[in-house]
């Protein structure tokens, strides 16, 4: 058993992915995880601020930040691992799978502490020495009985639970914050998605905060518990004030379809990292930060990066990681705003004469047509996205007759780079 499993680290560890996410400045390495046969459903950097973790197929796997090595596993007794926690001195993992199982593991020693079958809870967080909590079932998957468990997870005692006749909670947003005993989740009542905050230790409903328009897939409290984000599919992020109860902002993306997948403050507090995209040509990835002072457009992140179930970072406030399908990414932080054009001034290909018609021609020697086109103006904004591109005779004819004078980087995207040209237009 353990020369299998020294086998599949080998060979994880010599698939390295590299395409163009892994080759961009802001990448510090990208890992293909296909092998694990699943897409990766949540990341965390480890509280020693070593590692990151991923869950994917039927595990957890501890990553080394800086070389993206497997360093530890997870991976006995479960099916589909979705979601994990770390206690907070970093010796315990605590994890839940689709069938049936919370694990309590020492992280350390790699061994099992607790293991507590016929328990469906997803969403698991470690809360104290001795105290988890987290939402579904205890008996079997039932969407209508969903409910919040206060559990023993050193005995396997439900402390508490809490549930509604009238609404299910849905799983797919929750979040707590432990110094302010606040925990948030969605509740669905006839298609409305409303943002509820509740007493994390005695499970009481304080208040309705808010609503979405469409799915909810995201929640994140700040790092002082006095702000809560929330992501959706309607295409917005919207800044929730808990003290007054009130919203402060909507931040809202025009470029996309699918909507704002995950969020996150960062530890350091004043800024918001936002990702979506669906992995497909009508929603490409992208990955902003917010800063939560002005909330104004700090950095985007080129080229397509991005996550839809999770986003994390270090607790340093230096990296972001990164769960894309089966690609995991780990990013170096950008809090300071900078110029775009300034990075992909360092990587463009200058297309000359420059255009003054309405037609731009761009190069295409790849034998191959590009899945995608993006045209950014020098502060990185997204301004056109073509899905669909022909060429003829090697040359990608590209409509611009909707731009104004001015610079623009066009980055052709392939199955395994990005190639960037740089052009000017003078009407």
């Amino acid at each position: 058993m353990k020369l299998n499993n020294l086998f599949l680290i080998a060979i994880i560890a010599a698939m390295w992915h590299s395409a163009a996410l892994g080759q961009l400045k802001d990448t510090l390495w990208t890992r293909d995880l296909w092998q694990l046969g699943a897409s990766i459903r949540q990341v965390k950097f480890t509280p020693d601020g070593n590692s990151v973790a991923a869950a994917i197929g039927d595990g957890v796997y501890i990553f080394d930040k800086v070389s993206g090595q497997i360093v530890k596993q997870f991976n006995r007794f479960m099916i589909a691992c979705r979601y994990f926690d770390f206690s907070d001195d970093g010796t315990k993992l605590i994890t839940a799978s689709d069938n049936n199982m919370i694990i309590v593991w020492d992280y350390l020693k790699g061994n099992t502490i607790s293991v507590f079958e016929k328990i469906f809870i997803t969403h698991v967080r470690y809360l104290n020495d001795s105290l988890i909590i987290g939402i579904g079932n205890l008996t079997e998957w039932n969407p209508d009985s969903t409910k919040i468990y206060l559990m023993n997870f050193k005995t396997g005692k439900v402390i508490r639970k809490q549930g509604s006749e009238n609404r299910k909670i849905v799983i797919t947003a929750f979040d707590i914050s432990k110094d302010n005993n606040l925990l948030s989740l969605v509740s669905v009542n006839s298609d409305v998605r409303n943002i509820e905050i509740w007493n994390l230790n005695s499970l009481t409903q304080i208040t309705t905060i808010g609503k979405h328009n469409n799915q909810i897939n995201d929640l994140n409290f700040s790092s002082d518990g006095k702000y809560l984000a929330s992501a959706s599919d309607d295409g917005l992020i919207k800044i929730w004030d808990i003290e007054n109860k009130l919203l402060i902002k909507s931040i809202k993306n025009d470029n996309i379809q699918n909507g704002y997948g995950n969020l996150k403050f960062s530890p350091k507090a004043g800024y918001l990292v936002s990702s979506f995209g669906a992995g497909s040509n009508m929603a490409p990835f992208s990955c902003k930060v917010w800063d939560m002072k002005n909330f104004n457009l700090v950095y985007s992140y080129p080229y397509n990066i991005g996550s839809y179930y999770s986003t994390d970072i270090s607790k340093d406030s230096s990296l972001l990681a990164l769960g894309r399908a089966w690609f995991l990414t780990i990013l170096k932080a950008r809090w300071n705003p900078t110029s775009k054009s300034d990075d992909l001034n360092k990587l463009y290909i200058k297309l000359f004469p420059n255009p003054s018609s309405t037609e731009i021609n761009i190069p295409n020697n790849e034998g191959i047509s590009p899945i995608r086109i993006s045209i950014m103006d020098t502060s990185g904004n997204n301004l056109m996205t073509i899905n669909q591109v022909q060429t003829i005779d090697d040359i990608i004819k590209l409509d611009i007759s909707r731009l104004i004078s001015g610079i623009y980087f066009a980055s052709v995207i392939y199955p395994d780079k990005t190639i960037t040209y740089k052009f000017e237009i003078v009407r």
